[in-house]
């Protein structure tokens, strides 16, 4: 259409076509959500995968996908027991980099339920085992969310085990931002 119009102000064409194109109206998406029950049954499917605390955290929190990847130790108080949301990890075109958290009221600091701070606590001890038997073969962070190498999860690779798992399963084919309607 801009194109159209510069073709119309160089004197090139005498009207814009697309000036009266109508565009075709987009089905409005509407979220599905998982039930309480369903919820549970969703987070046993992913007891022991590498995406299980992204998707706990999405799932039990609301949390969005860049702000569960970009989730540092540092953000988690064990004693206080609080997850704070202070960053998102996002993905572009020269690989994933840090970033604010999308509005102001997503930075955000929450209290950590039992479940989470089991998984947390594990994914500590794991990642410093890890640490200590790769030795420099292991990538040193402070992300909470990474591969047994300390490499970070990027992003669309929660989303793709989400749906790879879930199309799997009985349960409602979601996807994984709509775990946080499941929250809502």
């Amino acid at each position: 259409s801009k194109a159209l119009n510069d073709a119309v102000r160089r004197g090139l064409i005498l009207a814009n076509p697309a000036a009266v194109a109508r565009t075709p109206k987009v089905p409005k998406y509407k979220a599905e959500y998982l039930n309480p029950v369903q919820v549970g049954e969703a987070l046993e499917l992913f007891t022991g995968n590498t995406a299980e605390i992204p998707i706990t955290l999405c799932a039990l929190y609301g949390f969005r996908r860049s702000e569960v990847i970009g989730l540092q130790w540092k953000n988690i108080d064990f004693q206080n027991r609080t997850i704070t949301v202070a960053a998102t990890m996002q993905q572009g075109s020269g690989g994933c980099y840090l970033a604010e958290p999308k509005t102001e009221s997503s930075y955000r600091t929450l209290p950590m339920i039992d479940k989470v701070y089991t998984i947390l606590a594990e994914q500590k001890k794991r990642q410093e085992r890890n640490r200590a038997l790769l030795g420099s073969g292991y990538t040193v962070s402070d992300f909470v969310c990474t591969w047994d190498n300390g490499r970070l999860i990027t992003p669309d690779y929660i989303t793709r085990e989400f749906h790879k798992v879930i199309i799997k399963s009985e349960l409602p084919t979601i996807r994984l931002h709509d775990l946080r309607h499941c929250v809502a």
